[in-house]
C-alpha cells in the first residue's frame, strides 16, 4: 500500500512535468512567431531591389528578388550576366533566389547566403530586426569583421 505523502509527490511531480512541457512548446512557438517577423519585402539599402522573404521547406528563410529593373540610363543590366554559371547568365535578376539557409535563433539570423547578381559571388549572410520595420544585413567573407553591412526598410511597414 502506496503512502498519501508518496501519491501526493507523484502528482506534483506529474504537474511540474506538464507545466514544464507546456512553458517550452509556449517558448518554441514565441521563438517562432520572433523569428517569422522576417517574412515580407523589404527594399535594400538605397530602394535599388526588393526582396521577398519566405519560410522554406527546412525552416530557414529565404529571399527572392521580386523588383526592380535597372532604370534605363542605369549601367547596371537587368540579367544575371556575371552567374559563375553561363547557362544562368541570361535570366532575369528579378525572381531569382538571392538568400538562401537563413537561421533563425536567439533573436539573430545567422548562416545564410547571399547571391549578388552584380558581381557574380555568393557571400555568408546574418542578419538582425532592429524593429519592426528596419532590418540589418551583413554580407561577408570568411568572418562577420570582413564584411559590410546594410540597413534595409520593410516595403509594407508593420505597426507596433
Amino acid at each position: 500500500m502506496r503512502s498519501a505523502g508518496a501519491e501526493v509527490r507523484r502528482g506534483v511531480q506529474a504537474a511540474l512535468f506538464v507545466i514544464a512541457a507546456l512553458g517550452a512548446a509556449t517558448a518554441e512557438g514565441a521563438d517562432a512567431r520572433r523569428a517569422d517577423e522576417l517574412i515580407g519585402e523589404w527594399w535594400t539599402e538605397g530602394n535599388e531591389g526588393r526582396i521577398k522573404f519566405v519560410r522554406a521547406h527546412d525552416g530557414s528563410f529565404t529571399g527572392t528578388s521580386t523588383c526592380c529593373h535597372p532604370k534605363p540610363s542605369s549601367k547596371d543590366n537587368p540579367r544575371d550576366i556575371h552567374n559563375p554559371d553561363p547557362k544562368l547568365r541570361e535570366r532575369w535578376t528579378v525572381g531569382i533566389v538571392i538568400i538562401w539557409k537563413l537561421t533563425y535563433a536567439n533573436g539573430e539570423y545567422s548562416s545564410g547566403y547571399v547571391y549578388n547578381p552584380r558581381n557574380g559571388k555568393t557571400y555568408r549572410l546574418q542578419a538582425k530586426l532592429i524593429d519592426h520595420n528596419t532590418l540589418k544585413i551583413r554580407g561577408y567573407l570568411g568572418i562577420p569583421l570582413l564584411g559590410e553591412s546594410q540597413l534595409w526598410k520593410r516595403a509594407l511597414p508593420k505597426r507596433g
